[in-house]
């Protein structure tokens, strides 16, 4: 949901207003920086592109479920973080392991995304993305100990 909420009780309202919550449901406002949640109680620790990740306190009705998890299927779990590489784990267990190519060294860019094309190849992998110019950026595994690896092997190419 993208906002252009100035306050932090604009924003409460906006989400209410998106998960068509009652007036009266309390909630939880999270975001995510430095591999750590923390509790949102100014705008100003916001920065354009964040992921708030919201807690409800309450008894939802029904349809307020159907829409949080909808909202909740978009949210991804920090595992680990290196650099500009992350695992994480999604609302179905599944596990990705995401690359930023645009700070990845030249010299083992090619290197980097012949490895992520074959991760992607993998009979584990269930998703994969890719850039415009066809460079795998994120891989998704049903099996934990895979992604775990492919983070690991991506990790230790690039400190070498």
């Amino acid at each position: 949901m993208k906002t252009t909420a100035q306050t932090l009780s604009e924003l409460e309202n906006d989400i209410k207003s998106k998960l068509k919550l009652q007036g009266n449901t309390k909630f939880d406002l999270e975001f995510f920086r430095k591999g750590k949640y923390f509790i949102l109680d100014d705008m100003e620790d916001l920065e354009d592109g964040m992921t708030i990740k919201v807690s409800i306190s309450t008894q939802l009705q029904s349809q307020s479920d159907s829409n949080l998890s909808s909202l909740a299927s978009i949210e991804y779990y920090p595992l680990k973080n290196w650099k500009d590489i992350s695992l994480s784990q999604g609302p179905n267990s599944e596990f990705r392991v995401e690359i930023d190519p645009d700070e990845i060294p030249n010299k083992i860019k090619t290197q980097i995304g012949e490895m992520m094309k074959e991760f992607s190849k993998l009979e584990t992998c269930t998703h994969s993305k890719t850039t415009p110019s066809n460079f795998v950026f994120q891989v998704e595994f049903i099996i934990k100990k895979r992604a775990e690896k492919v983070f690991d092997q991506i990790v230790e190419l690039l400190e070498s």
